[in-house]
């Protein structure tokens, strides 16, 4: 089940935090901003993003910045060429894959620097995901939890080969070992995703330092049962309570199941503060809740209108194509019915006009009989004996002469009659 018009509201909240761990937050996150971006939401979608920063030394945390900045710059501020989501997703992706490698090479600090990154564009009923790496994605529906994304990673990789099972990955020593990921090779490959999304839906990009403490069960309780702003909040708690060894980033998106009547609790940072955050994806100060959400640093939550049953530049003017075509089929057929001559001037080989038919007219011509002769052959007592030869016999013959040009009859002349030569002994 689709959408269904008025355009609903989509909820979407974010929070980061280093964990128990790690002194330095290396991930990074992104929700687009209305408010700068204005049509280019309604035309675009709005975009959200999670990246995972590695390579040590801050090296990672600015491989994720750079990941989230150009993403989102070329995203947004690329051409102006009909392209679908996932085509400029997957484009900008790309783009700051090509930006970290640059990065990495100049700086001897950077080199091998690189980040995972998992973004999603909701545009009308329609969210496409993308991601390079071992961040996520998934589908919350009605309490079930579906894995949106595959993991680029070497227990991933091992469990598709049935050589470990999904217990011993989650324990196995090189779980953090990620096969794929932005900076660390000049070409990548991303991988894309579209699903439609029906009232009631959520979806959760998060770094491995969630996916790997929480499980999908509870993950898919704590969607269940609390807001969008209230479940990013809890989900960061329980990974910390189970040890928080990593980053912890999450960013949840959701549409009302009640998309006419939801009342949608907003928390709002000051308009300074909101933006140094959405942009460094590091902890802002206290965000005000209303009217009754408690204050919790590095969390926003907005509320955003989506565009009624967007449809993408490709499919519309594909949509157009169709039906300019079908008109022209249609056109053809009548014609080939009723007025079938039409077609023929069109189609044929030449325009010169046709002579009419004419029949063919026959002259007889008769081959006169040659008279029958006999031959005389000698025989053992000298009388000679004759031997009649074959009689011909005269058959006319019908020689078409086409008009109106006039062609000669031959006219045979009979053949001389052969006399008998009797030879004595």
């Amino acid at each position: 089940m689709g959408l269904a018009d008025p355009s609903p509201q989509l909820i979407v909240a974010g929070r980061t935090d280093p964990g128990q761990r790690r002194g330095l937050n290396e991930d990074a996150w992104r929700i687009a901003d209305e408010s700068e971006l204005g049509s280019l939401i309604e035309e675009r979608g709005r975009l959200f993003a999670v990246a995972d920063g590695m390579g040590g030394h801050a090296a990672g945390e600015v491989a994720s910045q750079l990941a989230i900045e150009t993403l989102f710059a070329e995203y947004y501020g690329g051409d102006d060429a009909l392209m679908s989501p996932a085509m400029r997703l997957e484009q900008a992706i790309l783009r700051a894959n090509a930006q970290i490698y640059e990065q990495a090479g100049i700086t001897a600090s950077q080199a091998g620097m690189g980040t995972t990154i998992v973004a999603a564009v909701a545009h009308g009923e329609w969210v496409t995901i993308a991601n390079v790496g071992d961040s996520r994605a998934y589908l919350i529906r009605d309490g079930a939890v579906q894995q949106l994304t595959h993991d680029h990673s070497w227990v991933a990789e091992q469990v598709t080969a049935g050589l470990l099972t999904e217990q011993q990955a989650q324990n196995h020593m090189y779980r953090n070992v990620v096969t794929r990921c932005l900076g660390h090779n000049p070409q990548i490959e991303v991988d894309t995703f579209e699903h439609v999304l029906e009232p009631g839906d959520a979806v959760l990009l998060c770094s491995d330092g969630l996916s790997n403490q929480v499980s999908e069960d509870e993950l898919g309780r704590v969607i269940a049962e609390e807001t969008p702003y209230e479940a990013v909040i809890e989900l960061v708690e329980l990974a910390n309570r189970y040890g928080g060894p990593d980053n912890i980033t999450a960013v949840m998106l959701k549409l009302p199941r009640d998309v006419y009547n939801e009342v949608t609790l907003v928390a709002q940072a000051s308009p300074k503060e909101a933006g140094r955050e959405e942009s460094s994806g590091q902890p802002s100060s206290p965000a005000v809740a209303t009217p009754v959400e408690a204050a919790v640093p590095g969390t926003v939550l907005r509320e955003s209108v989506l565009p009624p049953r967007s449809i993408s530049p490709v499919r519309k003017w594909g949509v157009r194509l169709g039906l300019v075509l079908l008109v022209l089929s249609l056109g053809g057929i009548s014609i080939a019915v009723w007025r079938p001559e039409i077609l023929e001037e069109w189609f044929s080989p030449s325009t010169a006009t046709p002579l009419p038919a004419v029949a063919p007219t026959f002259t007889e011509t008769v081959v006169a009989a040659t008279p029958a002769t006999a031959t005389v052959a000698p025989s053992p007592t000298g009388v000679p004996i004759a031997t009649p030869s074959a009689t011909a016999t005269a058959t006319p013959t019908r020689t078409p002469t086409p008009t109106p040009t006039a062609t000669p009859t031959q006219t045979s002349t009979p053949l001389p009659s052969m006399t008998p030569e009797i030879t004595g002994p």
